[in-house]
């Protein structure tokens, strides 16, 4: 939360996907990826890369940063604990996915803990 005060939401994502970006070449160039291929296929490689950082990770944590500062980072967490349980309902809506038995037992066990979280 200090960091919501103090700084602009937008500086914090741009500082935070910046450095991502910096250690993730290492990871590339570990993995044994040449060079030649990070620099010359920007549509298979950095496109989705940089798709995925400005859609979700800029999106998701600006969303995170704003509730942060509105509403605190207790209740923040809390309903956070919450996205995979919205995400199996959205897949099961939106694409036919199939709920289980293991995915109800998930479920439950993620609604008991941020019940039992909220009690103590």
């Amino acid at each position: 939360k200090r960091l919501t005060q103090r700084y602009a939401i937008a500086t914090i994502i741009g500082w935070q996907n910046i450095l991502s970006g910096v250690f993730y070449v290492p990871v590339l160039l570990w993995k044994g990826v040449p060079v030649s291929t990070m620099t010359h296929h920007f549509s298979e490689i950095w496109l989705p890369f940089l798709l995925l950082s400005v859609g979700a990770s800029v999106l998701a944590f600006a969303f995170y940063a704003n509730a942060v500062k509105f509403i605190g980072l207790v209740k923040t967490n809390a309903v956070t604990y919450l996205i995979p349980v919205i995400t199996l309902l959205a897949a099961w809506y939106l694409f036919a996915e199939p709920l289980t038995l293991q995915k109800g037992i998930g479920t439950l066990v993620v609604i008991g803990g941020l019940y039992l979280s909220q009690k103590l």
